[in-house]
């Protein structure tokens, strides 16, 4: 019996067929394995994530009771719920000047304080960060504009990990 015979394998089914056929169930099951089966694998990664915010520019001691643990932070623009304040922190602000004879000092800048929030917030793992909340895509290093009910402002995210 001959495997190919009058352009048919086994006598029955087009050669050209057959690979349209792969070609097909192939793409079908890349099409799977590459987005069905990994939403429904991360979907299932929920995790609680603590982040710390530092505001990006040094405020004054005032600004330190604008921000209380219990607090809900949201982005700034559209009011998404990005996680609850549990801590705020704040150290002395320091900056470069001249002093009276014109050469450069590091000095404390006598009022202003660097604030850093702790938040807690629910996350998804996703690759080397978190999606926050459902909403925010968070790293190291990210940069946001958010708010407080009493405050809004810029932050830099200093750290971020799952608790």
């Amino acid at each position: 019996m001959k495997l190919v015979k009058k352009g048919r394998l086994f006598g029955i089914l087009n050669i050209f067929d057959l690979f349209v056929i792969l070609v097909v169930v192939s793409l079908i099951a890349g099409i799977y394995i590459v987005f069905i089966r990994e939403e429904s694998k991360a979907a299932g990664e929920q995790v609680k994530v603590v982040y710390e915010l530092e505001l990006e520019e040094t405020w004054k001691e005032l600004y330190i009771d604008a921000f209380a643990p219990g607090e809900k932070v949201f982005f700034k623009e559209s009011d998404i719920y990005i996680g609850t304040i549990t801590e705020v922190k704040f150290e002395e602000a320091w900056e470069y000047g001249n002093d009276l004879n014109g050469n450069w000092i590091y000095a404390r800048s006598e009022g202003y304080y660097v604030i850093t929030l702790v938040i807690e917030a629910n996350a998804i793992k996703s690759g080397d960060g978190f999606i926050v909340e459902n909403n925010w895509n968070a790293f190291n290093g990210t940069t946001i504009e958010f708010s407080t009910r009493r405050h809004s402002t810029l932050g830099m995210v200093k750290s971020l990990e799952e608790k």
